[in-house]
Order: structure tokens, then sequence, then C-alpha cells
């Protein structure tokens, strides 16, 4: 939400540099995109620290599609 980032902003001394702004940008971004899909902040942000530590891809922010449920009829 951005009524969090607004009161961050409000309550904090901010950063102190590009690279420490560009970073709560993306901290802010990925928490909102995560909560409004619905999946674990802590564990997305774990996933990623781990790939990052092992060379490896992070996990997507893209939601994955949602399986078709068929229609069963009698």
């Amino acid at each position: 939400c951005i009524r969090h980032a607004v009161m961050y902003r409000k309550t904090s001394f901010g950063t102190q540099s590009e690279e420490g702004s560009r970073f709560v940008e993306r901290l802010f971004t990925t928490t909102t995109t995560l909560k409004l899909q619905g999946r674990d902040v802590l564990a997305f942000l774990t996933d990623t620290l781990a790939a990052h530590r092992r060379g490896l891809r992070g996990p997507s922010l893209l939601p994955t599609a949602p399986v078709p449920q068929l229609a069963l009829t009698a």
C-alpha cells in the first residue's frame, strides 16, 4: 500500500544515497506486489537472497497462472 511508503518517508530520516533510495523503492514495490498476490513476503525475500548467494536466478514476481478448473457434469 502506498500509505506505508508515505509513512516510512515521514517517520524516517530517509536514505543517504541514490542507491539507498532505489533499494527502498524496490523493497516497497516487491512487498506490495507480493501482498496483492497473497504470497508470503518473508519466504520470497529469503528465497531471493538464497538464490543470489548461490549465483542462481531468484523467484519471479510475476504471478503464476491458476490451473483452470474443469466443470464436472453429472
